[in-house]
């Protein structure tokens, strides 16, 4: 398996896509139909070991300066006091978290269509889904049943308590969990899809991680796992 990490710092891409916790095996199961692509261009790769954001930020970041890299984010990681020092690596950084849309792809990649680059600089954009919170229309009434009792999640901006969803999934099963984390990885890639013939190319798409959905009756990424480990990685020229 190649390292993702090695791959990102050495290949030639100009726009590099984040889904946060994307996992492998259900990216190969969705994305052939929504790309437009062969199964075998989704590859499994190995990130690093990075269990989680700010993990896979300081894999990717620290210590390196990539020139002429700007990074559009609907994930508030690079800006939390601890990473700060992340975000010197680069050329501009525009905070899509401090919008109230920041959990719709659609509006993260609407907005990555707008940024103008020059044939030598690089754009990151970093999208919420598949991460919870569950955006499909039956997802967010999932989300308000379960968590009607739970304030809001004032760092991701809403309901994306991951012990209360795990606690649901022991007694009720993991299949519903696993049908709204696929309707939030199906709409990510939509979103992609439709706006991926105005981004500059190579198109890299993959994750900083992928998630726990029922593995060791957990939903969570914050362990040393297989499908936490193991992201996807698409180049689209």
């Amino acid at each position: 398996m190649r390292n993702q990490i090695d791959l990102l710092r050495y290949s030639d891409w100009q726009t590099l896509i984040i889904m946060d916790a994307a996992r492998f095996d259900y990216t190969y199961e969705v994305a052939p139909d929504i790309l437009k692509i062969q199964p075998g261009r989704v590859e499994e790769v190995y990130n690093g070991g990075a269990i989680n954001t700010h993990f896979w930020y300081e894999l990717m970041f620290a210590r390196r300066q990539w020139v002429g890299l700007h990074l559009l984010s609907a994930h508030p990681s690079a800006w939390h006091p601890a990473s700060k020092h992340l975000l010197e690596a680069f050329a501009q950084c525009i905070p899509l978290w401090k919008d109230e849309r920041f959990n719709d792809p659609s509006f993260v990649m609407e907005s990555a269509t707008y940024i103008d680059l020059q044939a030598w600089e690089r754009l990151m954009v970093h999208m919420i889904p598949p991460h919870l919170p569950f955006i499909s229309k039956q997802g967010q009434k999932f989300m308000k049943g379960i968590h009607a009792t739970i304030s809001q999640n004032k760092f991701m901006g809403g309901p994306t308590n991951y012990k209360t969803v795990e606690i649901w999934g022991k007694i009720n099963g993991w299949d519903v969990l696993r049908y709204f984390y696929k309707e939030n990885l199906r709409l990510a890639l939509t979103s992609i899809a439709q706006k991926i013939d105005l981004l500059a190319k190579p198109v890299v798409i993959t994750a900083d991680h992928g998630e726990m959905i029922g593995e060791e009756g957990k939903y969570d990424h914050n362990h040393e796992h297989s499908v936490i480990t193991s992201v996807p990685y698409i180049e689209i020229r």
